[in-house]
């Protein structure tokens, strides 16, 4: 938990649809990861970022960067 909070994951979260699905044994498939960077984050629509002891979901506007 101590290494997520120094080196956090961020989840692609723009395509939850397609992305995010439960197996018929029970097995979660997660969002695909992307860099900890600004670029990457701004390239989606929402990502999730987990810390280890937070979840932050992010929703960017892509109007409010162009």
């Amino acid at each position: 938990m101590l290494i997520n909070n120094i080196n956090p994951t961020l989840f692609d979260c723009s395509n939850l649809k397609n992305d995010v699905v439960i197996g018929t044994d029970d097995e979660i498939s997660y969002p695909p990861v992307i860099r900890l960077t600004i670029e990457e984050a701004e390239s989606t629509k929402m990502c999730l970022l987990d810390d280890g002891f937070s979840l932050f979901l992010y929703i960017i506007d892509q109007d409010y960067i162009e």
